[in-house]
């Protein structure tokens, strides 16, 4: 147990280690005969996940992909499970969008974590993330796309994606929040 105005501190420590941290609140007072009250677990906080002890700022993880013919930005908000694709023919098109979803003024920024891949090492925009070429993914397209698939509880997505590298990137985009959990 640590006081409660030093949990963010000591949750950070423990997290840059690389440990999952279990958040418990006392559920009951104690009393006559009871010592210790009934505690329960109201979060959970994980190395891949950054975090607002107060839970006042979601963040969300996104993972932008470049091909030859689709660009796509795939985000997760891993505490609720939330996805969302968008995707256009050209990453010009997309940039205003991740600009500000990572520089949203003053305030935490929403997209806080951010991984790009471009089909060739041709320079990336400085968008404050990592930068790699798509052939450094490492799930095929196939098995991204069956992630993606089996996260969504889609049979085979029709209805929810438009191209294929929707599928693609948002399967990957999961497969790298799964590994760092």
């Amino acid at each position: 147990g640590v006081p409660h105005h030093a949990a963010q501190n000591y949750i950070q420590r423990l997290l840059n280690l690389g440990k999952k941290v279990a958040l418990a609140e006392q559920q009951e007072e104690p009393g006559p005969g009871i010592k210790l009250g009934r505690r329960a677990i109201v979060r959970v906080f994980t190395p891949g996940i950054r975090f607002d002890l107060e839970g006042a700022q979601s963040s969300a993880t996104g993972l932008l992909w470049q091909s030859e013919h689709r660009t796509v930005l795939a985000c997760l908000e891993a505490s609720t499970g939330q996805t969302w694709i968008e995707s256009a023919a050209t990453l010009d098109e997309i940039l205003p969008l991740v600009k500000a979803l990572r520089h949203d003024g003053a305030s935490p920024t929403f997209l806080a974590e951010l991984s790009c891949f471009f089909e060739s090492a041709t320079p990336a925009p400085d968008l404050g993330g990592t930068a790699d070429t798509l052939d450094r993914l490492p799930l095929s397209p196939t098995k991204a796309e069956e992630v993606a698939l089996h996260h969504l509880q889609l049979a085979d997505g029709r209805a929810f994606f438009q191209f294929p590298e929707e599928k693609h990137a948002l399967g990957q985009l999961i497969h790298r929040v799964a590994q760092s959990q």
